[in-house]
């Protein structure tokens, strides 16, 4: 297998920047379905609602399928109280997603003018993404040479600025005051998350910066960085992904996985074959152990939100959610 660690970096920013309410933005079922994380903040309307609250607002469907508080995870109930600095993973339909964060106030408007510091590889794939897709992008790179090399291979469309971002002056010139978003891609971690503080008390909507390693990540969001980008996260998604695949058995095959929730808890898409030992029984009747929610259903072109009437079928891709537990197969879910 051949990997691309900045393209698939890119890509998740680009996610990001299209929904920008989310701290992290997941892709099942060739993106049909998506899993969003969501931060509760102070002042959100999330704060003090319980998920049943949440669900008779919203005009669509959604599982929420794993809650972060802490250092704990939970697989939560309807009843089930969110509080602020929560992190929960809401499983919905592609199409659903904007819909969802607007009926619950968490609507953010989507970065059309997005601000890029550092002219690295990420930089320049996530600018060609955003400018095929009627989106502006700005990369202000520190060497002329540099700039040079990318003006060259990117749309013309892109401003390539030279310059040093982390030049407070040079970004007031640049316009960050009316940005959408700032994205901070340099080598250098701590100038990433500093500027990226920087441009959040500039009241930059969105703000991602990237890092090079997910302990980084972490520590970012206890001072209040939630969003983040970590380049060895999405490889390692790919080889668990990969390596777990290679189980023999004939009850299920890993299509896509993830990690979530600083890697306390996992997402997964199982392919159901031939021999899958739950398959046509209501999930209400399934003894899940209790680690584990089914979160998604997708049958043919039919993205099915699970309620406990619905069931599992031969062909179907399922997605499972796994908390403080790890899946190699779809028939592990029951006790």
């Amino acid at each position: 297998m051949a990997l691309n660690p900045e393209l698939l970096t890119a890509e998740a920013l680009y996610d990001l920047l299209k929904l920008p309410s989310a701290v992290n933005v997941d892709n099942f079922a060739g993106k049909m379905v998506q899993l969003l994380e969501i931060v509760v903040q102070e002042k959100s309307p999330l704060v003090n609602k319980t998920l049943q609250d949440i669900r008779k607002k919203s005009p669509v469907q959604f599982v929420a399928c794993v809650v972060q508080r802490g250092n704990e995870v939970y697989i939560p109930t309807g009843t089930f109280e969110l509080k602020h600095n929560d992190k929960v993973a809401i499983m919905l339909k592609r199409s659903d997603s904007f819909k969802f964060v607007k009926s619950v106030g968490l609507a953010q408007k989507m970065g059309r003018d997005v601000i890029i510091m550092g002219g690295s590889t990420i930089a320049c794939y996530l600018a060609k993404l955003l400018t095929l897709n009627g989106l502006n992008a700005k990369i202000i790179e520190v060497s002329a040479e540099k700039c040079e090399k990318i003006a060259e291979i990117l749309p013309a469309s892109t401003t390539v600025i030279h310059g040093d971002a982390s030049s407070q002056d040079l970004l007031w010139e640049e316009g960050i005051k009316s940005a959408d978003a700032f994205v901070a891609l340099t080598g250098n971690d701590e100038q990433n998350i500093l500027m990226s503080f920087y441009c959040m008390s500039e009241h930059v909507p969105k703000v991602i910066s990237k890092v090079s390693h997910q302990e980084t990540s972490s520590l970012a969001a206890k001072l209040g960085l939630y969003s983040t980008v970590c380049p060895q996260k999405y490889v390692a998604n790919r080889l668990t992904r990969y390596a777990r695949a290679l189980n023999n058995s004939l009850q299920s095959k890993v299509e896509t996985m993830y990690s979530l929730m600083d890697g306390k808890a996992e997402a997964l898409e199982f392919a159901v074959l031939s021999d899958c030992t739950i398959v046509k029984t209501p999930l209400k009747n399934l003894n899940l152990k209790p680690n584990f929610i089914i979160a998604g259903i997708i049958r043919g072109k039919e993205t099915i939100i699970p309620t406990g009437d619905d069931y599992i079928d031969v062909d179907d891709r399922v997605i499972v959610i796994a908390a403080d537990s790890h899946l190699y197969d779809l028939s592990d879910i029951t006790k």
